[in-house]
């Protein structure tokens, strides 16, 4: 049997780690490694990041 991990997600935007509903309404929390390292301490197994940022237009060209 598999063993359950966790493995929480940091969405980064400019740097800094934030909150919004659906990329909307963004609210930051505060930076990367400190909220990293609290996940850690805390027990998590590994910890994921999203980073995303707007284009100016669509990347494939639309």
């Amino acid at each position: 049997m598999l063993a359950k991990r966790i493995i929480p997600c940091l969405d980064v935007r400019d740097g800094q780690v934030v909150k919004g509903v659906q990329f909307r309404n963004h609210e930051i929390i505060g930076d990367i490694v400190p909220l990293a390292k609290r996940y850690a301490e805390e027990g998590a197994d590994e910890t994921g990041v999203l980073r995303y940022h707007r284009f100016q237009r669509w990347p494939c060209g639309r």
